[in-house]
């Protein structure tokens, strides 16, 4: 077994979360920061991947917001990749959302939004205008949620006092207001026709976390032009720069405490068919893995975390199913521009998932997600689509001990059943689809925990619901010292106003007690 002794912070996992605190790290205060991916593909669910030498598509990223020229997360990551990562505007109508009895295709602006929304429910009105201050109360009592949770006591605790007395909406959820607010079950449904963007229905999600991830797209989607890939290709000269390096195919397989604390991983390493063990050390340890993984399975038992039985209990068993799709023709001949499509079978969407994830299998969807990776990006030169749609890791359990590509004859059976359903649903939301598709290819749960790690294919992280918010042990800090937590469950869902301030807010801590402050100052300068 090797030793390795080099590193100022060892990363655990190569998302977006990491890449951004590595970049930190790297930039802002020279250390030299080792990532490790068990994925033979660096950047986790922004990361892309290619069949045929033709289609490209993205694993995790499928648009982004907030993304403005001169906004705030514009300059974030200006400074984060010295200007490398650049992004394609969406057009104007972003977001359809598909309905048997209506459809509505989202604009770029807010006011705009509001406008259409009470001409076509006007009964609704005054209903309509709260919503859209219900969205910056709740967007705000969010993020002082978020920075009272690793922001340093001088700004801490005011930051809390002032979400204490905002507290509502932190129990709050999604379904419950929308009942409370609104009569018309149409308007209810197109006010919460992205809730795949956090992964639970109203009935389940915290209303919170719908008003922070709405509002990160109230004023447009973008889309990195190069696709998902280009984000880690953007990042990793930044950490390269000062020393760092980033390594795939090293799967860490435990972190190793003595004493308390953090001092290091041993780690798995993948060299052909064969695969080596290695134990690396550095004085700090971050876990991009998420909550989930990183206490359950890389802290041994015998290591005490009072809260491992919360974790189980809050985990849940969702995730997607993925078709990947390569056309033989523009699909642009059919009207489209590159914009998504939510498209539902009804408006009652908590029933609608509770048939999802039995139908789903028969071949009939409730409901899906499609977009169109090569329409939003001018560096694509063939092209593709994705549909997504949500079931439960539960279904594909009796497979979970086989390998990747070798699950048996009942396994595809079931893959090509759900594929085909998947098609004629999409088809008939666009007429015409279904003819100029050359390629498929549909990865499930079982693909996701292949790859990423995340037991169940849990692509979320811990689930967006009010119980998750009142989870007050699960941010950066954990109960070990040296070792901290990055991306999603340190902060909330989305790659950039979920992942990427995860990995802020662990920069800020390990910036120790001006961290919070420099951070942010250099953030916001956007200096390249």
């Amino acid at each position: 077994m090797e030793n390795y002794a080099d590193a100022d912070v060892i990363l655990i996992g190569s998302g977006i979360g990491a890449l951004t605190c590595g970049a930190i790290l790297s930039k802002l205060y020279q250390k030299k920061v080792l990532i490790l991916e068990q994925h033979y593909e660096p950047g986790g669910f922004t990361h892309s991947f290619s069949r045929q030498h033709k289609w490209t598509w993205d694993v995790g990223l499928h648009y982004l917001g907030s993304l403005e020229p001169g906004g705030s997360t514009w300059r974030m990551l200006r400074y984060l990749t010295d200007g490398r990562l650049k992004f394609e505007a969406m057009p104007y109508r972003f977001d359809h959302f598909v309905y048997p009895d209506f459809r509505y295709a989202q604009p770029s602006h807010p006011v705009q939004f509001q406008i259409e929304l009470e001409e076509l429910f006007p009964d609704e009105k005054s209903a309509i205008a709260q919503y859209f201050e219900d969205l910056k109360a709740a967007s705000s009592w969010h993020a002082k949620h978020m920075i009272g949770g690793f922001a340093p006591d001088l700004v801490a605790g005011p930051v809390n006092l002032l979400a204490w007395f905002s507290r509502k909406w932190g129990s709050l959820t999604t379904g419950d207001y929308l009942k409370s607010r609104f009569s018309n079950p149409n308007l209810r449904a197109l006010l919460a026709s992205q809730w795949g963007d956090y992964g639970l229905p109203p009935a389940q999600s915290s209303f919170a976390t719908h008003a922070i991830v709405v509002s990160h797209y109230l004023n447009g989607g973008w889309y990195p032009v190069g696709g998902g890939r280009a984000v880690y290709d953007a990042f990793a000269p930044t950490i390269e720069a000062a020393g760092g390096e980033i390594r795939t195919r090293h799967r860490v397989e435990e972190i190793l405490t003595e004493n308390g604390a953090a001092k290091g991983v041993r780690v798995s390493i993948q060299k052909g068919k064969n695969r080596e063990e290695a134990v690396f050390h550095a004085p700090s340890i971050v876990s991009d893995a998420g909550a989930v993984t990183t206490y359950l399975n890389l802290i041994p038992e015998t290591v005490d975390i009072p809260f491992r039985q919360k974790i189980r209990d809050l985990q849940g068993h969702r995730s997607v199913v993925s078709l990947y799709i390569g056309f033989k023709s523009n699909p642009m001949v059919l009207g489209l521009r590159g914009e998504n499509y939510w498209i539902y079978s009804g408006t009652d969407l908590d029933a609608l998932e509770e048939t999802q994830w039995n139908s789903l299998l028969e071949g009939n969807p409730m409901y899906a997600y499609l977009s169109f990776p090569s329409l939003k990006d001018p560096a694509a030169q063939y092209h593709t689509a994705e549909v997504i749609a949500t079931c439960s890791s539960k279904t594909f359990e009796r497979w979970r001990d086989t390998e990747w590509k070798r699950r048996g004859s009942d396994y595809e059976a079931l893959k090509q059943r759900i594929t085909e359903g998947l098609i004629r649903y999409i088809d008939q939301t666009i007429p015409g689809l279904a003819d100029l598709i050359e390629y498929t290819e549909l990865a499930t749960p079982l693909s996701v925990e292949h790859f990423s790690g995340h037991a169940g294919g849990a692509i979320y992280g811990l689930p967006a619901t009010p119980q998750r918010l009142a989870f007050e042990e699960i941010g950066v800090h954990t109960p070990i010292r040296n070792l901290y937590l990055t991306g999603t469950d340190a902060a909330t869902m989305g790659v950039v106003g979920g992942a990427m301030m995860g990995g802020i807010a662990t920069a800020c801590v390990l910036g120790g007690s001006t961290g919070f402050f420099k951070v942010f100052g250099a953030l916001n300068s956007g200096n390249a």
